[in-house]
């Protein structure tokens, strides 16, 4: 069952992305729960970046045990009322994560007609997302208007989202479509790319462009490097985890002696919210605020815009940077280990018996540009962005079970 949701899944990719890529917490979830009868096949031992992984994630529940922001409640149990919720959000990540993740492993496992169907699907589904794309580049105004249903806003933030799952997916698309079609690769993954970039920068997506730009450096250096990219990746997300602090006090004092009307408003106020976030890590550094902390933090600031002074939040609901946040809201144990989980996922990866170039590259790939995102866009809690990034990384799983061991370019 778990295969079957898995194919129908990417057959209505783009539907889901047409939603602002929301769904892929409750398709990843679900394809979890269909595992569960396959929970006794589990072989242990279980790696240690998995290990680590859960580490963090005991953590992160343990946190609400001292944040100031805790409602003290962990689950709500009332049928009276017919009120059921997980309350603690430490408890609902991690319920969430651990049926993502069941549902990855389960997909390890299932038989290779679905790993061939999923690489037949993925391209077509993948590239109607495109034309849907290429519709909103041509007659803007008309497709928003099919968005009537929703706020300015929430349009504009699904766009966004749209088309920064879409950018992590176009090294996919070029895999995915047989070796022997180069021409239809090339031409696919050409036009596909001018798509994205043309509607990212109709709609503001600065993020999907830098990622872009990072995806195409990763895969350069990943043909260079074959699978010690992973190791790369692992012990530089680690340092970016560990450093973030500290880099953004050197990029706030730059930013402080510049002329300050030559900084764009979005960015002087993002700033303004880092520095906030830094001095809230130094109150707490040791066990941070707790997950979530930061919607507590309702703090505003005026700002001058159009020649109007405005309040605006100082931290909009998160830091709209990871590492800060994992900084702040975990404090330094949960950076710890979390940076430990990265370590060893890389090295696992780096260790791996898959050499072939046509799986290492989107997968690298993947991995570099989601990190773009988290360092510039979503909250490190978003489960949809992230069910969204592992379910991406399924199709990479299908080219590792399809695509012949190669001899290793190291």
């Amino acid at each position: 069952m778990s295969a079957w949701f898995w194919l129908i899944a990417w057959g209505l990719w783009c539907l889901v992305m047409s939603m602002g890529a929301q769904g892929f917490s409750p398709v990843m979830s679900l394809i979890g729960l269909l595992a569960l009868p396959k929970l006794a096949d589990l072989r242990w031992p279980v790696p240690l970046d998995v290990l680590a992984f859960l580490v963090f994630l005991a953590w992160c529940v343990a946190t609400a045990l001292w944040s100031p922001y805790s409602t003290g409640s962990w689950i709500t149990i009332d049928p009276a009322n017919e009120n059921y919720a997980v309350d603690s959000p430490g408890l609902r990540i991690t319920l969430v994560s651990l049926l993502c993740m069941l549902g990855f492993w389960r997909l390890y496992s299932v038989d290779d007609k679905f790993y061939r169907r999923v690489r037949s699907v993925g391209p077509i589904t993948i590239g109607l997302q495109m034309l849907v794309f290429l519709s909103a580049v041509l007659a803007f105004d008309v497709f928003r208007s099919f968005f009537s249903f929703s706020d300015d806003f929430n349009i504009g933030q699904n766009m966004i989202r749209s088309v920064n799952m879409a950018i992590l997916a176009l090294p996919l698309l070029f895999f995915l479509i047989p070796r022997e079609k180069l021409s239809l690769r090339l031409f696919s993954v050409l036009v596909a790319s001018a798509i994205c970039i043309v509607y990212a920068a109709r709609v503001d997506g600065q993020a999907a462009i830098v990622a872009f730009a990072v995806i195409i450096a990763v895969a350069s250096l990943t043909r260079l490097m074959g699978r010690s990219i992973f190791r790369l990746l692992g012990y530089g997300t680690a340092v970016v985890i560990l450093t973030m602090p500290f880099a953004m006090d050197l990029i706030i004092d730059t930013a402080a002696k510049m002329d300050q009307d030559s900084i764009p408003l979005s960015y002087a106020s993002r700033l303004f919210s880092y520095e906030f976030v830094i001095d809230k890590v130094q109150e707490k550094w040791l066990l941070g605020w707790g997950v979530e902390a930061s919607k507590q933090w309702k703090e505003t600031t005026d700002f001058i815009v159009n020649g109007t002074v405005v309040q605006y939040p100082i931290v909009p609901g998160h830091p709209h940077n990871a590492p800060l946040q994992i900084w702040a809201e975990t404090g330094l144990v949960g950076v710890l280990l979390l940076s430990a989980f990265t370590i060893l996922l890389g090295e696992r990866f780096a260790r791996s018996d898959v050499n072939n170039p046509q799986v290492l590259i989107p997968g690298a790939c993947l991995w570099g540009g989601s990190l773009v995102y988290a360092a510039m866009s979503y909250s490190v809690w978003n489960d949809a962005y992230w069910a969204g990034v592992l379910f991406l990384a399924t199709g990479v799983l299908a080219l590792s079970k399809l695509l012949p061991k190669v001899k290793s370019p190291e």
